[in-house]
């Protein structure tokens, strides 16, 4: 399973390609949806709490280098710390255009 961080930018997975975001713990805390949106598109799993926000520069190169066609996020319902996921996204998107 590809990781969020770990994939390079331009990786010809990722080009024009559907991505599913995902928080890594689902797949303990929510197997079934986890399993569900792993088959909607290529797969980067992340975890905020253990990464922290570098993720925003790292989505936004991803989009610029890879043009994705589209982007879904998968959190655990609630966390705080899987919302910045979301928030990346949507700044990423904002810096971007």
């Amino acid at each position: 399973m590809p990781d969020l961080m770990g994939i390079w930018v331009k990786a010809p997975i990722l080009k024009n390609a559907k991505l599913v975001i995902i928080s890594r713990c689902l797949k303990w805390v929510n197997p079934e949806i986890y399993e569900k949106f792993s088959k909607e598109g290529v797969l980067l799993e992340h975890c905020p709490e253990q990464e922290g926000q570098v993720v925003y520069g790292k989505i936004a190169s991803i989009i610029r280098a890879s043009e994705p066609k589209k982007i879904i996020i998968v959190t655990v319902d609630g966390s705080p710390h899987c919302f910045t996921l979301q928030a990346a996204v949507n700044e990423a998107a904002f810096i971007l255009g």
